[in-house]
This record gives C-alpha cells, structure tokens and sequence, in this order.
C-alpha cells in the first residue's frame, strides 16, 4: 500500500501556518509521504513558501474558505492520485471539528484519515471560533454530501 498524503488545512494566522507546515514536513519524513496537498484561499501559496521539507509533490488548493471546503476540495487530489490514507495537519484547537468533518468527507470515498496536532497553543479566540464553527459543521457536511 502506498504512503499516505499529507493534507493540511491552512490557517488565518500566520505563526501557526508556520507551525502547520513545520509539522507537515515532519509527518510526510516520517510516514515516507509523497503528496503534501496544501489548502486554503490566501494560505496555500504562503504553506508552499514555507515548505522545506522533503522532495515531495506539493499540490496546491487555493480557493477554500471553511475546513468543510478544505476537506472537499482537496479529496480530488488524492482519488486522482489513488492515495488511500491520508495524514492532516490541523492546529490542536481546529482538531475535533476538522477530524469530525474530515473522515466524514474521506470516509465516505474509502480514503482512511489519521490526523496530526501542530505544537501550537491553542488562543482563546481560536477557541471560541471552533465553537461557533461546529454549530454549522453538521449543516456543512450534509450540504456537501449531497452535491
């Protein structure tokens, strides 16, 4: 079986974006990765920048603006690529929701999802948005699924 890819869904703020790519290189040395899809409107450009992590295929997803849009909008990348697992690189106050909408996505097209924690501490902020996120997290899903 191949080696899983390494997604990461980007963040609005830059030092953790730093700490998601530094995490990301670390997950695809250690798990042999030969894709590292990178998502996010204004994120995946400034990921791909910082990339200075092992000589991987490094595809870009550039137009995402939720981790719903993250997780659907990268999942062609990998049924494209035959990719069957799958690692993502999420900051830790992002993890419940993204692994919840994450293996909601991948799972339903076969494609297992482990998921790796930045070592970022999480803001108050943060944690506040992941609660007011996961209130439309469901709807999200579901609207995804049924396009």
């Amino acid at each position: 079986m191949p080696p899983p890819a390494i997604v990461v869904p980007g963040s609005s703020v830059r030092r953790v974006r730093v700490q998601l790519v530094r995490d990301a290189e670390r997950a695809a040395e250690a798990a042999g990765s030969r894709l590292v899809v990178l998502s996010g409107l204004d994120e995946a450009e400034h990921m791909r920048e910082l990339w200075q992590g092992a000589d991987v295929e490094l595809a870009l997803e550039e137009t995402a603006t939720s981790t719903v849009q993250n997780a659907v909008l990268t999942l062609p990348f990998l049924v494209e690529r035959d990719v069957h697992a799958a690692i993502v690189v999420c900051a830790p106050a992002h993890f419940l929701r993204a692994r919840w909408i994450f293996r909601r996505i991948y799972g339903a097209h076969g494609i297992a999802v482990q998921f790796r924690v930045a070592r970022v501490a999480p803001t108050p902020g943060a944690i506040a948005w992941e609660l007011a996120a996961a209130m439309v997290a469901r709807r999200q899903v579901r609207e995804a699924r049924n396009r």
